[in-house]
């Protein structure tokens, strides 16, 4: 049955239509909807940006270490240190007294 079938077999269609220009072959191939392209737009990208952020990432975080580590202060890295301890404790809201 699914032989006989036009929407299935693959055969071409003549379009009766006077603006006809040609065959149209019916359910050809893969079809490929909005939102698919939009998401493979979306990775393509990403491919191509991730490299050159996790370079810049891996430059930047020593860098700007050494450069903090040479410039600053005992008192003040242990201010900075300090300041993160303190950030830390506050998002996982460690309470002493629980």
């Amino acid at each position: 049955m699914r032989k006989n079938d036009i929407r299935f077999n693959g055969k071409a269609a003549t379009i009766e239509h006077h603006s006809a220009r040609g065959k149209i072959t019916r359910n050809s191939g893969n079809f490929t909807r909005g939102s698919q392209l939009i998401s493979h737009e979306i990775m393509m990208t990403w491919a191509g940006i991730r490299i050159p952020l996790l370079i810049w990432l891996f430059t930047f975080v020593p860098a700007i270490t050494i450069t903090m580590s040479i410039m600053m202060k005992d008192h003040e890295t242990g201010l900075v240190l300090m300041r993160l301890y303190s950030s830390v404790w506050s998002m996982m809201d460690l309470d002493p007294g629980k």
